[in-house]
This record gives structure tokens, C-alpha cells and sequence, in this order.
């Protein structure tokens, strides 16, 4: 990576965030050998492009493309004619009360007691005030109101947000545990990078579509707002 930021003359810092949930999605999703011949060629690219980053607005995707084609040209083999545009994403389907409850199972189910609670804040912080995924990023447990009944976005669309029904309880759990200056999701982090949602939720391989954009989606169609019926602190 840092021979074709040299060669690009960019700063390393900026491929990596581009490139890293790019190679995730050739590993996992697609299977591929992580050469960089069969990775870095521009119809992979397209692919990931259309179908691997579906929290991203048309704008991030093709600065993605842009980029990744870039360093293909250095690494792998690829040309920027003849490229797909990138129209605009169809509407999201908000979650049912059915999906919402599988949701739900699915940060129960994680491995470790503080990837659980990073689940249940990801849900209630989408499902329960619909905030984008950045605004989830940026989030940090003093933006919370000690009750979890408040969300205060500091930066960017700056507002505060009431918290639907039960989904208040993660996020009063996280203030109790956490401290001031953390962050509210994946709390020890040392920075806000592109990609870290989707890293999270493919660290546990599951067949739901979670998706953020979709939370927020279902959040603004007013679908089961009243949040898990069930919450009990971690043991």
C-alpha cells in the first residue's frame, strides 16, 4: 500500500480506508485469493461499487471507485473507460417488526459481552433515532442524556433527537458504564473511519441485512417504534 501511495504521491492515510473494506469484501463476501492481480481489476471494483457499500451516498462511491482505480492501475490491471455510472440507490425497505425482533437476537448473539452492548447501541442508536451512519460514528456517551431518552448530534445536522421507546435502555446502559469523552459506539476506537460499521458487523458473520441507511429508513416510517420487548442488562 505504501508503494502505490508513493507511486500515486498521496498520503498512505488515505487509500487505507478506501482499500480496507474493499479486500474485506473480496475476502468474505466474494472469496477471492488476495492477489493483487484478481483483486485490483476494474470489474471487481465495479462490483464492490455496486453492491458492497450500501450505506454510501453516490458522492462517497464514486470517490471510492475513483481511488481503488487508481491504485489498480499501479497494482493490478484495470482502465477507467467505459465506466458504469453511478445512479442513484433505490428506495431502502424499512426493517418489519419481525426483522427488527431477528435485530435483536443477533446482538444477543455475539461472542463477547462488550460486542453485545456495541450491537444493542448500533440498533438503538439507528432503529431508535434514526441517526445516519457518520452521525453514529461520531457519536460520543456525553451526547447521550443520562436516561438514554436523548440524543444530542454535535456535529454536522446538529439537533436532539428523542429515543423510541425501549431502545433508551442500551444507551442508558452504556452511559452508566462508559465514560464522558468515549465513544458511544465501539467506545475504545481512536478515530472515525469509513468502513467501521460494516467491519463490526461482518467481525460476526450473520445472514440479516444490517444495514444503518435501513435503520434510519424504518426509523422515519415509524415501524415498531417501541424497540426490543425484552431488555436485560448484560450478566
Amino acid at each position: 500500500m505504501e508503494d502505490a501511495a508513493d507511486h500515486l504521491d498521496l498520503d498512505p492515510r488515505l487509500l487505507y480506508p478506501v482499500v480496507t473494506p474493499f479486500v474485506l469484501w473480496c475476502w468474505q463476501d466474494r472469496g477471492l485469493d488476495l492477489e493483487p492481480g484478481q483483486v485490483f481489476r476494474q470489474a471487481v471494483i465495479e462490483q464492490f461499487v455496486a453492491t458492497g457499500m450500501p450505506d454510501y451516498a453516490r458522492g462517497s462511491r464514486n470517490t471510492f471507485r475513483g481511488r481503488l482505480l487508481r491504485v489498480a492501475n499501479v497494482v493490478g490491471t484495470a482502465s477507467q473507460r467505459d465506466l458504469r455510472p453511478i445512479g442513484r440507490s433505490a428506495p431502502t425497505t424499512p426493517y418489519s417488526t419481525a426483522d427488527i425482533a431477528r435485530l435483536w437476537s443477533w446482538s444477543t448473539s455475539q461472542n463477547t459481552p462488550a460486542r453485545q452492548t456495541d450491537a444493542r447501541v448500533l440498533l438503538a442508536l439507528g432503529l431508535g433515532c434514526g441517526l445516519a451512519a457518520r452521525e453514529v460514528l461520531n457519536l460520543r456517551v456525553r451526547d447521550i442524556s443520562p436516561d438514554g431518552s436523548l440524543v444530542t448530534v454535535p456535529s454536522g445536522r446538529q439537533r436532539t433527537v428523542s429515543v423510541d421507546g425501549l431502545w433508551r435502555a442500551p444507551l442508558a446502559d452504556r452511559v452508566v458504564a462508559a465514560g464522558r469523552d468515549e465513544w458511544a459506539f465501539r467506545r475504545r476506537r481512536n478515530s472515525v473511519d469509513v468502513g467501521q460499521i460494516t467491519d463490526f458487523v461482518q467481525r460476526h458473520r450473520t445472514a440479516e441485512d444490517i444495514r444503518v441507511v435501513r435503520m434510519r429508513a424504518t426509523w422515519l416510517a415509524g415501524e415498531d417504534p417501541r424497540g426490543p420487548t425484552d431488555h436485560r442488562p448484560l450478566a
